[in-house]
């Protein structure tokens, strides 16, 4: 891999409930804990990675001003300066489902992609909304890393399988 290059690591699922959110903080986690710079961002509709941090990691909920410049597209500089440091970085989460503050997922794709170009951090750890969008297919098209969290339940493979089909140029 490029030296100094920020890697992006994907948390994608086929379907909910299979345990996508703590796969991405363990990771954020994990790569922290061997040193590098790690950010990790909830790109969900429903941010609810608050309830797997230790007390001492949450913050309050991310504040009016950040939604408004997802809305406006200007989120980068406000991003940054709202990223709160623990023991990886995180981007604070919203108390409602993103749609409430009219900010669209792929703000965050575009953000994410930016936050990389500027090579602040060694990973970003970036979880995604269970199943697969049309935004969120293009934004993995051209990626390296990705975790897949699947459940044991009959038909999972075969979501998985269609997941993966639908990732055009994905390598």
């Amino acid at each position: 891999e490029d030296v100094g290059k920020t890697r992006i690591i994907d948390v994608c699922a086929a379907s909910g409930g299979c345990g996508n959110t703590k796969a991405a903080i363990g990771i954020a986690a994990r790569l922290s804990q061997m040193g590098y710079d790690v950010l990790y961002v909830d790109a969900e509709e429903t941010q609810n990675f608050y309830e797997f941090l230790p007390e001492n990691l949450k913050e309050d909920w991310a504040e009016a001003s950040l939604a408004i410049a997802f809305m406006n597209g200007g989120a980068l500089d406000m991003l940054i300066k709202n990223i709160r440091k623990a023991a990886f970085d995180y981007v604070p989460a919203f108390k409602d489902p993103l749609y409430a503050y009219n900010i669209s997922l792929q703000a965050y794709y575009d953000t994410v992609n930016e936050i990389a170009g500027r090579e602040m951090y060694d990973y970003i750890v970036v979880e995604h909304t269970p199943g697969l969008t049309k935004e969120l297919a293009k934004h993995l098209s051209d990626r390296k890393m990705m975790a897949m969290c699947t459940k044991d339940i009959a038909g999972e493979a075969e979501r998985v399988k269609r997941f993966d089909g639908n990732l055009a140029g994905f390598g």
